[in-house]
């Protein structure tokens, strides 16, 4: 089931192609946590580019789809009244992401204290976890 589609979230982001890093959002609790996908394709931009011999997603690019998925959920809450920015992030790379990978995406919110939210994440592939990742965000006004 999908909570959100790529147009909803490339709208509610105002994230577009080629960097918006999500197909979808399919589960989310406001305030606390949210589930995104990623299918990655050998036509993905970035493949092309980036080791194209071994055909390895930047591992910069995965931490966005964490972080993306995370914005997301900032951006849900109805007392969020602003764009939901990185302001420090720790991010841990385990194994490349190839092309017919499936990004699993979980992101937890661990609080949001006036302006600012603590958060952490994790990228899997099938069962295997390739990315971990602990954030601080910002929310600035629109």
């Amino acid at each position: 089931m999908t909570f959100a589609s790529v147009t909803e979230i490339s709208q509610r982001l105002d994230i577009h192609e080629p960097f918006l890093m999500l197909d979808e959002i399919d589960t989310m609790v406001p305030h606390k946590r949210a589930h995104g996908k990623k299918r990655l394709t050998k036509e993905d931009w970035y493949f092309r580019s980036h080791l194209p011999s071994i055909g390895a997603m930047p591992a910069t690019l995965v931490a966005e789809s964490m972080l993306q998925v995370m914005a997301f959920l900032i951006n849900s809450n109805n007392e969020c009244l602003g764009k939901a920015i990185v302001s420090k992030i720790n991010i841990n790379m385990l194994r490349a992401v190839q092309s017919g990978d499936e990004l699993d995406i979980e992101v937890t919110q661990h609080w949001q204290r006036e302006r600012q939210v603590k958060g952490s994440g994790r990228v899997c592939v099938g069962k295997t976890l390739v990315c971990t990742g602990a954030f601080l965000y910002s929310v600035v006004s629109n």
